[in-house]
């Protein structure tokens, strides 16, 4: 027997089947198949597909987590934007999505906690508003880098081909710091640049 339709059941299914083919792969027709329903079933719990995916991103927002306004601000942003991009890396598909709806419940409550723990901070009301802003471009922007950014990292294959070519074709002496920075990625410590930023910022805000 199949289990009943719900607005929440097909939300999370089409959730989940958004992390496996992204976006392009997701359509009503795949998605009721996936459920084990007729396509037009769908229909009664969600308008069209724009309905759908609006729940969609609110859904993935609902993981996010909440910092806590009583805790200490600093550290509760840390933890809250480390774990927002732990979020967005297991959804990409929903980071270039984030701006292009008017946010729902759940993402109304992430931001209501950003805002009510910059406030707890006793910043001015200009440095609290760049403060929200820095941080969700930094949270959003970076997740949005790390997909369209097409340099293998060390891990996939055909990677050290792809530096070994790269290498050759470079002109070391006009560019011997681009090499050097190879090297640093090829040899350095595992990168910690989201958390350099994110200090970078929360410095900031505490600062002069």
């Amino acid at each position: 027997m199949r289990d009943p339709l719900t607005t929440d059941r097909i939300v999370t299914a089409a959730v989940a089947l958004a992390d496996e083919v992204g976006m392009g792969g997701l359509t009503m027709r795949r998605l009721a198949t996936t459920l084990g329903y007729e396509v037009m079933s769908l229909y009664n719990h969600v308008a069209n597909k724009e309905e759908l995916v609006t729940r969609m991103i609110d859904a993935v927002a609902a993981e996010l987590p909440r910092p806590d306004p009583q805790g200490p601000w600093k550290a509760e942003l840390r933890r809250a934007m480390i774990g927002g991009l732990r979020v967005l890396q297991a959804h990409p598909w929903v980071v270039p999505l984030l701006s292009t709806r008017v946010p729902g419940p759940a993402r109304l409550d992430v931001l209501e906690a950003f805002l009510a723990t910059l406030a707890s901070a006793s910043l001015t009301p200009e440095r609290m508003d760049h403060g929200f802003h820095a941080l969700n471009n930094h949270l959003e922007g970076f997740a949005l880098q790390e997909q369209s950014y097409t340099l293998p990292s060390p891990q996939d294959d055909g990677a050290e081909a792809f530096l070994e070519d790269f290498k050759r074709t470079l002109d070391v002496e006009r560019f011997p710091w681009i090499m050097e920075h190879i090297r640093w990625h090829e040899t350095g410590p595992e990168s910690q640049e989201f958390e350099f930023v994110l200090d970078l910022i929360l410095d900031g805000l505490d600062g002069p």
